[in-house]
């Protein structure tokens, strides 16, 4: 929104990520722990603001605007309410690709170092 307008300016021709449509830090330690409570409550709240219903009677722009906004925080919130695809976008974000039909799960190293993880977590 406009600091002095408040009206809808238009989504960055960027990609925002799933964390940023929240205002949340992907980065931090904490990113795969996400209380799934606040998660919809913020959904709501965004989607309240934001939802092209609220601008059935603004200019074409903001609507189209609006739809744009909508339409990346209901991408977000599918990735981020899982814990699986919050995880597989976490990897993604971080730079381990997995590809498609690999089991990790057989990956006796890669299970050892996520148990070796969990430990110093703890």
């Amino acid at each position: 929104f406009c600091g002095s307008c408040g009206c809808l300016q238009r989504l960055e021709s960027r990609s925002i990520s799933p964390y940023e449509a929240f205002s949340l830090d992907a980065d931090a330690a904490h990113a795969f722990d996400l209380d799934a409570r606040d998660l919809e409550q913020a959904f709501r709240a965004l989607q309240r603001k934001l939802h092209p219903d609220k601008f059935g009677r603004a200019s074409a722009e903001e609507r189209e605007a609006s739809g744009d906004f909508s339409a990346l925080v209901n991408r977000s919130y599918q990735i981020l309410k899982t814990p699986l695809s919050r995880g597989l976008f976490l990897l993604s974000h971080h730079g381990m690709e997995l590809e498609e039909g690999s089991n990790m799960a057989n990956d006796v190293e890669f299970l050892m170092s996520i148990m070796e993880v969990n430990e110093r977590l703890e």
